[in-house]
């Protein structure tokens, strides 16, 4: 009985011992800035902070838009961009609002050389798909927004490949796809870390994408291309039978969609406040993100995020997005742009 009792001792004090461990190891919990105090000034009333790149039960992801919705509104979003997988020949849904968060309906075409996420495009008069090219150009067509996703996916063949056709945006941060190169014992910990720090937890799966960064810069040396965050959310992950842990019968619903909400968001200038008339903010939004009108904020991190860029030549000023001809270079022209001297900012 001594020996037993012994045991249990030994055993209580080794877990009280690793909990300590698991608790003083962390990740720090997000900052919360106070404007004035920290001298972060307060986000201009115009710039609406939400989620793109996220997937529902109408493709692979484990919630309704209702339930993705109402988790945005839990998180403080005030929009939410769906891109189900699809070849986009279903009507996309017109834009409303969700428990109070804007919900507007996107796809994500597989094609040839990887996928491509879309907003702004209705219903397509024939399937999309094939040769990323032909995609592309069926895309800009029909007025939709094309953007490379996941582009460089640790898995190829997620991986976008066809970089010399005219994109208009480019996923510089893939949420789903900073995990993927982590060892199983780096995920194993962060489990753990998820339990008590969710959003915290997913922040330190994040690296620096050099890779997606240097193309981008690339990319805008001929042309504009927007950088969009995507979180490529479905709270879903499976067993690694599948050829892709998003499919499959056996999956956990983690990281759940409120806590990548809490992780990273993308912030949108729009301009001038929304007038809660879903037709119009939408209209406004998918506007401004064109414009480039974005940026991304690591709000597992540190938050609310404060953001202000402005570039000048001689009298003409400019922000992220904008085009700003630089004085004394008006001979230069870059490839595939038939405008003088653009610099995109």
């Amino acid at each position: 009985m001594t020996r037993l009792r012994t045991s249990g001792l030994v055993a209580a004090g080794f877990a009280g011992v690793a909990g300590l461990f698991v608790v003083l190891t962390l990740p720090p919990p997000s900052i919360a800035l106070q404007p004035g105090i920290t001298g972060t000034p307060p986000p201009p009333r115009t710039v609406v902070p939400g989620a793109y790149h996220v997937h529902t039960t109408r493709s692979d992801g484990t919630g309704t838009v209702e339930e993705v919705a109402a988790a945005a509104a839990r998180a403080g979003l005030r929009f939410v961009i769906f891109t189900d997988h699809g070849d986009g020949v279903r009507r996309p849904d017109p834009p409303t609002y969700r428990a109070g968060v804007l919900c507007i309906d996107g796809v994500e075409v597989s094609t040839a050389d990887g996928h491509f996420a879309v907003i702004g495009m209705g219903q397509a008069p024939y399937p999309l798909g094939g040769e990323a090219r032909d995609v592309i150009e069926d895309v800009a067509r029909l007025g939709g927004f094309g953007i490379a996703a996941h582009p460089t996916s640790p898995k190829a063949e997620l991986q976008w490949r066809e970089w010399a056709e005219p994109l208009d945006g480019i996923e510089w941060l893939n949420a789903d796809s900073e995990w993927r190169d982590e060892t199983w014992p780096r995920l194993a910990r962060a489990l753990i870390d998820y339990l008590f720090r969710s959003p915290e937890s997913l922040a330190s799966l994040l690296d620096r994408p050099e890779a997606a960064l240097v193309r981008w810069d690339a990319l805008t040396r001929h042309r504009r291309v927007v950088g969009l965050a995507g979180l490529d959310a479905h709270a879903r992950f499976g067993g690694q039978k599948a050829a892709d842990p998003h499919v499959g019968e056996a999956f956990l619903k983690l990281p759940s969609y409120e806590s990548l909400f809490r992780t990273l968001t993308l912030r949108v200038d729009v301009g001038e406040p929304w007038r809660g008339d879903a037709a119009h903010d939408a209209a406004s939004l998918l506007a401004a993100i064109r414009a480039g009108h974005v940026y991304t904020a690591i709000d597992a991190i540190a938050g609310p995020p404060s953001f202000e860029f402005t570039a000048h030549s001689g009298p003409h000023t400019a922000r992220e997005g904008d085009v700003l001809d630089v004085a004394g270079l008006s001979s230069w022209k870059p490839a595939r742009t038939p405008r003088l001297a653009p610099r995109w900012c």
